[in-house]
């Protein structure tokens, strides 16, 4: 009976193991997909400030109107 607990022991610990390299590489795996979606972030962000540079105040916007500057 001990040396069924123990192969039972055995077979938990290596799906402890499994269950740990798992959360790991599933970590790295989201920490990198939230750098790249940090990085797209700060990039559609600066393209919005630069659009916004562009945008005057108080410009009565007419329908139809092109505003080219």
């Amino acid at each position: 009976q001990w040396d069924a607990m123990f192969e039972k022991f055995k077979k938990i610990q290596a799906d402890a193991n499994a269950q740990k390299e798992f959360e790991k590489a599933l970590d790295e795996s989201v920490n990198e997909m939230t750098k790249k979606l940090d990085l797209w972030i700060k990039v559609k962000k600066q393209e919005q400030d630069a659009l916004a540079n562009n945008y005057r105040p108080g410009y009565n916007h007419q329908p139809g109107e092109m505003n080219l500057f």
